[in-house]
C-alpha cells in the first residue's frame, strides 16, 4: 500500500487543475478568433497583450529563430481590417507593446539588440503613424496610458557617462505638463499602473503600497503589516507590488514571498501569491489552483475578472515532494511510465471570477484546430480576453469572445 500512496499525489496533481470547473461558470462560453499572421511572417510567435473597449487588440511578434527570444515585431487587429503589421524605423532594436488605449493609440517601447542602453518609448496610430519619442528630449520608459493621453512614464537614471542626468522617480506626462509623483510620495520607488481617473499605484523601497487616491490598510499578514523589503533589489525575498488598477479602483496585487519557507497547494513552492484590494479596505487572496508551480496574473477589469497563465509542474518537482531524487532509478523508472502521458510543464491559460479559477479552454465551444490556450494576457470591460496559445503546432495570438445565452 505504500506504493500505492505515492501513486495516488500523482494522479490527484496531473489532474486536478482540468476539475477545476464548476456550475459557477458553466453558462459562460467563448468563441475564438484566430487573429492571423503576417505575410511572410508565418513561422513566427505571435502574441496579444492588450484589448480595449472598442475591440481592438495590439500585440507582439517574436522571430521564431532569434536568440535570446524577444519580440521584433508589433501588430493591430481589428474585425474589419483584419491583422496589420506596424512598421518601425528604430534601426537594430527588439520592440514591444505596453498599453493601448480606446482611441487606437498604441504605447510600445524598444531596446538595443546589443548593449545594455535604456528602453525607450513610442506612441503609434493609424491617422499618425509612429512618434519615436512619448517626451522629447526625455529618455525612459512608459507603463501605462489613459483614453486622454497621460502617460505613466519612468525616466532614465543617472549613468557613469552622463552624471548630470536627474533622476525623478515615476512622473505622468501630459502633453507638455509633467508631474513628479515623488513630489508628493517622497518614497515612491516605482509605479507601474493608472486608471482613466488618473489614480496610479506604486510602491516604496521598504515594500509599502502607494497611491495618490487609495489608503492601503487591513494588511492580512499576521503582524498587521505590509512585508518587509529584505534586499534592495530584485529579486526581492518578501515584497508587495501593485501591477494593475481598474476604473472600479480594483488593485491587483503580487506579494512575493520566500519561497523557501512558504509552500502552497499541495506542496509546491510559492513563488508569489496574488491579492485584490479595493478602495474599501478588503483583502482578497486570488485562488491558487493545485498542480500548478507558477502562477501569473496579467489582467483585471472593473467586474474583477482576471485572466493570466500557470505552469503545470515538472516531473522531477513532484518526485521532490515525495523523497525520490530525479536522477535516481526509481525517478527515472516513474519519469518514464507517466512523463510521455501527461504534458508536463504545460503552460495553461487561466480565468478567474470570485474566488474560484478555470482553465480557459474548457469554456472554448470550439477549440477547432486550437492544440491549447497558454496565456492569456489582457481583458476589457466586455469581458473580451486575447493572448497566446498553438494553433497547429505554432505559437497563435487569439480573441476569445462571450457567446451570449
Amino acid at each position: 500500500m505504500k506504493a500505492l500512496s505515492l501513486f495516488i499525489p500523482l494522479f490527484q496533481t496531473v489532474l486536478s487543475p482540468h476539475l477545476m470547473a464548476t456550475a459557477e461558470t458553466s453558462a459562460q462560453k467563448y468563441e475564438i478568433i484566430d487573429l492571423g499572421v503576417i505575410e511572410g511572417r508565418e513561422e513566427d510567435h505571435y502574441l496579444a497583450k492588450c484589448i480595449n473597449n472598442r475591440g481592438q487588440v495590439a500585440g507582439d511578434i517574436w522571430d521564431a529563430s532569434a536568440k535570446p527570444r524577444y519580440s521584433d515585431g508589433i501588430f493591430i487587429w481589428d474585425a474589419t481590417g483584419g491583422m496589420r503589421n506596424i512598421d518601425y524605423s528604430f534601426g537594430n532594436t527588439w520592440v514591444w507593446v505596453q498599453d493601448f488605449n480606446n482611441h487606437g493609440l498604441i504605447l510600445g517601447s524598444t531596446r538595443e539588440r546589443v548593449g545594455t542602453g535604456w528602453p525607450s518609448s513610442f506612441f503609434w496610430d493609424e491617422t499618425h503613424g509612429l512618434s519615436h519619442h512619448v517626451a522629447e528630449g526625455l529618455e525612459g520608459i512608459a507603463t501605462s496610458l489613459t483614453n486622454q493621453g497621460k502617460i505613466l512614464f519612468v525616466p532614465r537614471p543617472p549613468t557613469p557617462n552622463d552624471p548630470e542626468s536627474e533622476f525623478n522617480g515615476p512622473t505622468i506626462l501630459n502633453g507638455s505638463e509633467r508631474t513628479i509623483l515623488r513630489e508628493s510620495h517622497p518614497t515612491l520607488m516605482r509605479a507601474i499602473a493608472m486608471n482613466e481617473q488618473g489614480d496610479w499605484v506604486g510602491w516604496t523601497q521598504e515594500g509599502e503600497l502607494l497611491s495618490n487616491t487609495i489608503e492601503f490598510k487591513n494588511y492580512p499578514f499576521p503582524s498587521g503589516k505590509p512585508p518587509p523589503q529584505l534586499q534592495p533589489v530584485f529579486p526581492r525575498p518578501h515584497s508587495l507590488e501593485a501591477h494593475a488598477i481598474t476604473d472600479s479602483r480594483l488593485v491587483l496585487i503580487r506579494e512575493f514571498v520566500d519561497f523557501s519557507k512558504t509552500q502552497i497547494g499541495g506542496g509546491m513552492p510559492a513563488i508569489y501569491r496574488h491579492w485584490i484590494y479595493d478602495s474599501s479596505g478588503t483583502w482578497t487572496q486570488v485562488a491558487l489552483p493545485s498542480g500548478y508551480r507558477e502562477i501569473r496574473t496579467n489582467g483585471i477589469n472593473s467586474s474583477g475578472e482576471i485572466v493570466g497563465g500557470g505552469t503545470l509542474r515538472e516531473w522531477s518537482a513532484e518526485l521532490e515532494d515525495w523523497g525520490i531524487e530525479a536522477g535516481s532509478s526509481w525517478g527515472s523508472r516513474i519519469h518514464q511510465l507517466f512523463a510521455s502521458t501527461f504534458n508536463w510543464n504545460q503552460e495553461i491559460a487561466l480565468y478567474w471570477r470570485g474566488d474560484s479559477v478555470f482553465e480557459l479552454q474548457d469554456f472554448v465551444v470550439d477549440m477547432k484546430d486550437w492544440n491549447s490556450l497558454e496565456a492569456a494576457h489582457d481583458i476589457n470591460e466586455a469581458g473580451w480576453i486575447v493572448g497566446m496559445g498553438t494553433k497547429d503546432g505554432k505559437s497563435r495570438a487569439f480573441l476569445l469572445r462571450p457567446i451570449e445565452e
